[in-house]
């Protein structure tokens, strides 16, 4: 997410998902980059975690 205030709106609909492990914030910024942009998962930056 790009703000805070962002995360802040998203963050309370992952949180009842106990099956989700990792950094969800992070997921969240390779996904909106994926939708974003149209590369395949294996275009996106290291960085974005597995």
């Amino acid at each position: 997410m790009r703000t805070d205030a962002e995360w802040a709106t998203v963050a309370p609909l992952l949180a009842c998902d106990d099956l989700l492990a990792g950094d969800l914030r992070e997921m969240v910024n390779a996904c909106r980059s994926l939708e974003k942009t149209g590369c395949p998962w294996r275009y996106l930056p290291t960085d974005l975690g597995p």
